[in-house]
Formats: C-alpha cells, structure tokens, sequence
C-alpha cells in the first residue's frame, strides 16, 4: 500500500495519496483532539471514491486481504464521519454562543450541516425571545389556543406565554402585561 502524504494548502490538509493507513490516522487525529482537523470542501467524495476503488479492485481480483482492506475502510470512514459529526455539532453549538459562525476548513456536506444547526439555533432562540410575561387576572381552567392547550391558571400567578396566546389571554381581559 502507498505511504500517505500530506500536502498542507493554507490552513488545511490536502490528501495527495489515499490509503487505509491514511484513513486510520486520520480517524485517530480526529479522535485525539478536541478541535476539528481542517479539511478540503470534497474530503469526504474523495475518501468515498478511494473506497469504491478498493471495491472495484476486490471484485476484479478477489482476496481475502483486500475485502478486509474493503471492509475496515468502510468502517473507517464511518466512524471517521460520525466523530467529525459530533465535532460539528459542538462547533456549531459553540460558535453560535460566542456569535463567531465560521465553518473553514469543513467538507462541503459538513458546512451543509454546519448551516443548518446555526439557523435552527437561531430559530429556536427567537422563539424564546418572543414570549409575553402575564399576571393572570382570574381563575382560568385549561383552555385551547392557537398554540396547543393552556392552563389551568391562577388569579394572581404570573406566566410566560407565546405572543398569539398572551393576546388572547389580552383580549378577554383574563390577563395583563406582568411587571418585570
């Protein structure tokens, strides 16, 4: 098997020769850091197209040491993908805290997924901005709104709501604005 070689292009890592031993160092890398190893938009096609390569050779030439290569190098790669998925997910989850969105260095599907977990975090942080703070004005049972069901309330108790309730809520005169 060919020696892998690393050929570093700015600040990532390009694969000048694809290997199971590569894929095995690349799978501990990964495992034995806690930041992501910076990798080209198409690592993972290119690392897809050296397995469907050993697949090829080991239908054109059978052999026992090549379906081991075939098959530890798909397990490589899976394990490869999910623990460079967990690292993304962290990333995602850091970067949006700090609001420092920066998704260099990832392959062209984990900046896919990268994007999506940022706007879904975005999406959900709105909605925690968007509620409405109550003081409930009168015993209420458990009542439907355009959101789900409500309640049952208290006089007196203070809740947060979604805005489309709290102005039901509003309009019936059931509740008021709570002071902070």
């Amino acid at each position: 098997m060919p020696d892998v070689r690393f050929e570093r292009k700015g600040n990532t890592m390009e694969i000048s020769e694809l290997s199971y031993d590569f894929l095995r160092s690349m799978l501990l890398q990964e495992r034995g850091q806690n930041n992501l190893s910076p990798i080209e938009d198409d690592f993972f096609d290119r690392l897809g197209g050296f397995v469907s390569t050993q697949e090829k050779i080991l239908q054109d030439n059978f052999s026992i040491e090549q379906s081991r290569v075939v098959d530890n190098s798909r397990k490589l790669l899976g394990e490869l993908r999910q623990t460079r998925l967990r690292k993304v997910l962290f990333k995602a989850l850091k970067d949006f805290e700090t609001n420092s969105i920066n998704s260099t260095g990832l392959s062209a599907e984990e900046k896919e997924f990268y994007r999506s977990i940022i706007s879904l975090l975005s999406d959900y942080s709105k909605k925690g901005d968007s509620t409405v703070r109550l003081k409930i004005l009168t015993d209420l049972p458990r009542i439907q709104s355009p959101s789900g069901l409500l309640g049952p309330f208290t006089t007196g108790q203070t809740v947060s709501l979604d805005v489309q309730s709290a102005q039901l809520l509003l309009e019936r005169k059931a509740a008021e604005r709570a002071l902070l």
